[in-house]
C-alpha cells in the first residue's frame, strides 16, 4: 500500500427479501449526494468516518471500567472462599447450598442492576445517580 493511498466509501450493498432495486439505488444516491441514510435504516458503515481519539481521558475513562469490572467480577468469582468460610464460622448451622444462594443472588444482582442502570446513565448522565442521593 503507498503513503498516498485513500480509503474507498465503496460499499457493497445487498438486497434484501422484500427490499426492491429502487430502495438499493436510493441509498446509492444518498451516499454519492454525501447525505445521511434514512434514520430508520441505520447509519450506513461507509459514513462513520474514523474513529475519534480521545487521548488521556478516554484512556482513564476505559481503565476506570476495566478497575471496576476487575473487583465485581474478582468477588463473585471468589465466593468459593467466602463460602468456605461461612460454612465453618457464622453459618455453620446451614447446609452448603443455602448459604451458595448468597453468592447466587449477588452475582445477579450486580448483573441486574447494571441492565437498568446503564440505559438510565446513557440517557440522563450522572443527574440520576445525583438524584437517587437527594
Amino acid at each position: 500500500m503507498s503513503a498516498d493511498s485513500t480509503v474507498s466509501t465503496e460499499v457493497a450493498l445487498e438486497i434484501k427479501p422484500g427490499e426492491s432495486e429502487e430502495s438499493k439505488s436510493t441509498l446509492d444516491a444518498e451516499l454519492e449526494a454525501g447525505q445521511e441514510p434514512n434514520a430508520v435504516d441505520g447509519p450506513h458503515p461507509a459514513t462513520f468516518g474514523p474513529a475519534p481519539d480521545g487521548g488521556l481521558k478516554a484512556w482513564l475513562v476505559a481503565t476506570g471500567g476495566f478497575s471496576i469490572f476487575f473487583c465485581c467480577l474478582g468477588f463473585a468469582n471468589s465466593f468459593g472462599a467466602f463460602e468456605e468460610y461461612y460454612l465453618t464460622h457464622q453459618l455453620r448451622d446451614e447446609s452448603p447450598d443455602n448459604i451458595a444462594w448468597i453468592g447466587s443472588v449477588s452475582t445477579f444482582l450486580q448483573f441486574a442492576v447494571g441492565m437498568i442502570a446503564g440505559p438510565l446513565f446513557d440517557r440522563y448522565g450522572e443527574k440520576v445517580g445525583l438524584s437517587l442521593r437527594q
